[in-house]
Formats: C-alpha cells, structure tokens, sequence
C-alpha cells in the first residue's frame, strides 16, 4: 500500500483510517486532491480579500492549479497540513479553541507548517493587542498537542508514551536504540 512520506502520526493514522474505509491509493489521492483544491480556495480567498488585481489572482489561481498537479505522483503529508493550516488561520481571530486545535492538527501532518502557521497568528494578535486572544490559542494549541500523547500515555503506559515521544521528537539514531 502506498505510505504518505511523514514519520508524524497524523499521517499513518489517516492512511490507516482511509484503508479501513475500503479506500484505495486512488481514494488516498483523492483526499489529497480535495485537501489541495481546499488550500487553493483559501489562497483565493486570502487573495481576494486583500484587493488583489484580476491578473495576479488568474496567475495565483494558474500557479495552484499546477501546484495541485504533481498529487498523483506524490502523496506528501503537506498536503493535508497546509489545508488545515489555511482553515486555521481563516478562523483567527474569530474562532480561536478552533483555530488551535487546526494548528495541532496541522502540526500532526507536518511539525514545522502546525508550528509556524500558529506562532504567526499568536504574533499578529499579539501586534493587534489581543493578549488573551493570544492565550486561548497557545493553550488550545497546545492542548492539541498534548492529547494524543494522553491518550498513549492512558492506554499504553509510561513505556509506548517515552517511545512516542522519542519517535517524533529525536534523532533517529536515539530512536533505533529504543527500538533494539
């Protein structure tokens, strides 16, 4: 079968949720497709909403377009960490518990787009004095982060939650240490 390239969790579990369904690498691809034409109707609509020249939103739309193409020869987690990014920052400030959880989301698919898509929301309430706004959402991101490994720490024990947590946060040479 056909493994998204991301040692994150979020990835394996969502191929593995797609496989249980009955998917196939077609219905994977799919899902990245619909994943990517979200992320295109938000670039839009970001685009839009700053007044952007008909011109320049044809060439944005073209550039996504081509973006989208190379989805059925590469089923990168960015796909789906971009999408929920995108989504994410749409709700800020208006729907913040939301916003995080989609920057935890995110971060699951791929660390460094959940990471960087949150702090440069918490940096622009933080430039529009929106000190608690801020809070909520490094807390619900956070909390966003933590479950999961709750969740591994409850049912699995000490032992599978320090594995899960070598296995995302450090080398992979201290990872197959702890595998032998």
């Amino acid at each position: 079968s056909d493994v998204c390239s991301s040692d994150l969790p979020g990835t394996p579990a969502f191929h593995s949720l797609l496989q249980l369904s009955g998917f196939s690498w077609l219905g994977e691809r799919g899902a990245a497709l619909l994943a990517s034409l979200g992320s295109s109707v938000l670039a839009l609509g970001f685009a839009r909403e700053s007044a952007l020249p008909a011109k320049l939103l044809a060439a944005l739309a073209l550039l996504l377009a081509v973006w989208s193409f190379s989805l059925w020869n590469i089923p990168y987690s960015s796909w789906y960490a971009v999408f929920l990014a995108l989504a994410a920052l749409r709700m800020v400030p208006r729907c913040i518990w939301a916003a995080g959880l989609l920057f935890a989301l995110a971060f699951w698919f791929k660390q460094n787009i959940g990471i960087l898509a949150c702090c440069g929301s918490l940096f622009w309430l933080a430039a529009y004095r929106e000190r608690r706004a801020a809070m909520r959402l490094a807390g619900t991101f956070v909390a966003g982060l933590a479950l999961p490994f709750a969740g591994i720490g409850f049912f699995g024990g000490l032992v599978a939650l320090e594995r899960s947590i070598s296995q995302i946060f450090r080398s992979e040479e201290h990872t197959s240490e702890l595998q032998s």
